[in-house]
């Protein structure tokens, strides 16, 4: 195969190379300047895309003996990825502008150019793998989890996944390193690169003023009520769930839990404010070309580092997803992004829009919010109100025999009664569709008529 190889300079694009190259593959390796440090502010030489970077790969490949290549997409990398990181932090987002390099810039920009040098593939140094499976490409997690980078590939194509190779998938990150020593690679042992490329500091608000010309403009920390707690320096130096910083000498500690840009207004509450449940997600893209249900179960990532999280899947009608989990995640941010697992299958991802469902305490007064279930909450004394001539309203449950015996016995009782419990979003009530849910291994399908659902189909995952 003749590959194009995305390098960095770093330790792990160039051991992807020279993996691709023992195999005998015709390899050429690429180096994408995305940006120039004046773009960023940025006074010193060595950065991401600097020249020590180009020249530690250009070191490998001459160690190699493959061709090598720098491409000059700043003026693309500026337009697409810091305008956009712009953009999004003034209207009081927080986005991940990695995601979008890899979108706009590794899997575009660089299949345009291996085409125009006749590869058959692109490889990259992700630590992530790619299947083939019933037909279809698999995005999955890396063998080794603490490295593994498939969150920031989320948005891959079943084109794109068929022409890209990711030889450190099967690697831990030790192995990487020592097969970089033997090779008696340059940056065998060049520390990892921390920060987003173009904010090497982690000042995001100089890069943003810079990038605009304009002075953010202060206005009003405010509490929950609306009352004044202080002045801020511009919403663009704030993020949800952040604490530190904030310039306020108050009696408790506050965290950002809004951020209002129509008033120049950020919102600070108490770290339980920072807790929900649900989650609406836009811009959804799923790896297999559509989602596996309307409503399924899954785990979900809410940021890169956030750990995998049980969550029921609601696909809706405008192709938007509502994700409700079993408990309250603290602090999903807008602008961030949201990545749906199936085990180490990546299922897709999309941009968190909204979040909804705090996770309230006992004494917090609660208005016209949902009716108080005693048969399924938690405080013995309370009062359901109009909702308690309903709370053991259960659907009785039609199970063919020959489709209740694909269920193993000791599973049976649990399936039917969350069938029982009606699984259908609220807003559904088709006599004619045939729902589905997943169950353990199983996929059930069933329609609802009445008080009545009937099972009509039981297939085996997998």
């Amino acid at each position: 195969m003749k590959i194009l190889i995305a390098m960095s300079g770093g330790v792990d694009s160039s051991v992807a190379a020279g993996l691709l190259c023992k195999d005998g593959n015709e390899c050429i390796g690429a180096t994408m300047k995305l940006y120039h440090n004046e773009d960023a502010g940025i006074p010193r030489a060595h950065t991401c895309c600097s020249l020590d970077d180009v020249e530690d790969a250009r070191s490998v490949c001459y160690k190699l003996g493959i061709p090598y290549y720098v491409f000059n997409f700043s003026d693309d990398f500026g337009e697409k990825i810091i305008d956009k990181f712009v953009r999004s932090y003034e209207a009081g987002l927080t986005p991940n502008p990695c995601i979008d390099c890899n979108r706009y810039m590794k899997f575009d920009k660089l299949y345009q150019r291996a085409e125009i040098l006749g590869c058959d593939h692109i490889a990259t140094g992700h630590y992530a793998r790619i299947t083939f499976e019933n037909g279809q490409y698999q995005l999955r997690k890396a063998l080794d989890e603490t490295k593994d980078q498939s969150y920031v590939l989320y948005d891959m194509t079943q084109q794109r996944l068929a022409r890209t190779l990711f030889p450190l998938g099967e690697l831990r990150k030790t192995e990487a390193r020592d097969l970089a020593r033997e090779a008696d690679f340059i940056n065998a042992d060049k520390p990892d690169s921390q920060d987003i490329c173009f904010v090497p500091d982690g000042d995001y608000a100089k890069i943003i003023e810079l990038r605009t010309g304009k002075k953010s403009e202060p206005g009003n920390f405010v509490d929950k009520s609306g009352s004044i707690l202080g002045r801020h320096n511009g919403i663009i130096r704030y993020t949800i769930g952040q604490h530190r910083g904030l310039g306020l000498s108050l009696s408790q500690k506050y965290y950002v839990c809004e951020i209002r840009p129509e008033d120049n207004t950020v919102v600070l509450g108490e770290s339980a404010d920072l807790f929900h449940r649900g989650v609406q997600v836009q811009d959804m893209h799923w790896i297999a070309g559509s989602a596996p249900e309307t409503v399924f179960r899954c785990k979900a990532k809410l940021r890169y580092r956030h750990p995998e999280q049980p969550v029921c899947v609601t696909v809706q009608e405008d192709g938007r997803v509502q994700l409700m989990f079993d408990e309250p995640q603290r602090a999903p941010t807008p602008g961030q992004y949201a990545v749906l697992y199936d085990g180490d299958i990546v299922l897709g991802g999309g941009v968190i829009l909204r979040v909804s469902g705090a996770d309230l305490v006992d004494g917090t007064p609660v208005y016209d919010v949902k009716p108080y279930l005693p048969a399924a909450d938690k405080i013995e004394t309370a009062t359901g109100g109009f909702s308690d001539e309903h709370a053991r309203d259960f659907l009785h449950v039609c199970f063919p025999p020959e489709l209740l015996e694909k269920i193993p016995e000791n599973k049976r009782d649990g399936l039917i009664a969350c069938l029982a419990d009606d699984p259908r979003p609220a807003y559904q009530n088709d006599p004619a569709r045939v729902y589905g849910m997943k169950f353990a291994d199983f996929d059930v399908r069933f329609t609802i008529g009445g008080n009545t659902l009937t099972v009509c189909a039981v297939e085996k995952i997998g």
